[in-house]
């Protein structure tokens, strides 16, 4: 138990290190909830594969998708251009999830019909969110408020029917959560 309130206590560390600048603003409060959550899925990125993605190449990217004027989408805005496992970060965003093509990552907003998990049911996308409920929905990872806490919920079944792997390290500090797709389910 000792091993794991460490690896997390470093994961929220330097998660609260990364956006630090972000977060400094006279109008704020003691801390941006959307800024910490944009650090968590930033530093998260690091520990998943893409296994349907060539891992030779180097030049490519790694596109986030977002719905325009969501609160997280706007804040997700400060990734443009980081990096993450040599893959330089691109932030889109679209006035409708119908437009979203050729992205890796996707933010799923709280207003999202039912719908949008069948748009990218078959697609090798990391879908994203923050609402209650976002796993049991179909999502892949979720970084749900609690308690004026963010958390980190995980749906790894989900995650490998996207083809996508997910390292131990990222689930040993979240909530690992399976639920069957219900747009999948007879």
């Amino acid at each position: 138990m000792i091993a794991k309130v460490n690896h997390f206590s470093v994961f929220v560390t330097y998660c609260i290190c990364t956006i630090l600048p972000l977060c400094v603003s006279a109008q704020q409060q003691s801390y941006d909830e959307y800024a910490l959550k944009t650090a968590f899925l930033y530093r998260s990125l690091h520990y998943i594969e893409w296994t349907a993605i060539p891992t030779n190449k180097a030049d490519t990217s790694l596109t986030i998708c977002a719905v325009s004027g969501d609160a997280f989408s706007s804040t997700i805005k400060s990734l443009h251009f980081k990096a993450v496992n040599q893959h330089k970060i691109i932030v889109k965003t679209f006035a409708h999830y119908k437009q979203m093509h050729g992205c890796q990552v996707v933010y799923i907003g709280k207003n999202a019909s039912g719908e949008v998990f069948d748009f990218f049911a078959t697609k090798n996308v990391l879908t994203v969110s923050d609402y209650p409920g976002f796993i049991e929905d179909g999502g892949i990872i979720n970084f749900p408020l609690q308690e004026d806490k963010v958390g980190i919920e995980i749906n790894n079944d989900e995650a490998v029917k996207h083809n996508l792997k997910i390292s131990a390290k990222l689930l040993r500090i979240a909530i690992v959560k399976n639920y069957p797709n219900p747009t999948n389910t007879p």
